[in-house]
């Protein structure tokens, strides 16, 4: 088994239109072992930006914020329509603003790997991003083929 400092590091898109939520979250998910590919620019600017650096770096997960181009537009969901849009990458949509449908929705209807509320405790982000990192990163994966005996013909 390899030790952590030869893992290699699963990239993370982070797409939001506050600056302090993508530094407090490129700085959570570095120290939990994850590498941050950051999206920037406003409105549909940041949206592309989303969609050539999830290309670019080939990003494996995304966190991305329900509502991109106004926060407080309550119709906005332009965050939603990133999911198909930077696949293979898989999506947590993250929001200050869910609700239990809007998230069953998200994830049964739109794709989104899963949803976090911006204002729960961050050790749930992290359990979500382990258990979508174990589904499609390698380097995540728990599986131990043993006991080794069985290996030797």
């Amino acid at each position: 088994m390899l030790d952590d400092s030869k893992k290699v590091r699963p990239r993370v898109l982070l797409v939001d239109n506050e600056e302090q939520i993508v530094e407090l979250y490129q700085e959570l998910i570095e120290f939990w072992g994850y590498s941050a590919v950051v999206a920037e620019g406003v409105g549909k600017g940041l949206l592309k930006d989303a969609k050539e650096k999830a290309r670019e770096f080939r990003c494996q997960m995304a966190l991305v914020d329900m509502r991109l181009a106004d926060n407080f537009d309550e119709d906005d969901t332009s965050g939603l329509e990133l999911i198909k849009e930077i696949k293979p990458a898989e999506t947590i949509i993250v929001s200050g603003y869910g609700t239990l449908d809007l998230a069953l929705e998200t994830v049964k209807n739109r794709g989104a790997a899963d949803f976090f509320e911006k204002s729960d405790d961050p050790d749930k982000l992290k359990a979500k991003m382990d258990k979508v990192a174990g589904q499609i990163c390698a380097s995540h994966k728990t599986t131990i083929i043993g006991p080794p005996e069985i290996l030797h013909l």
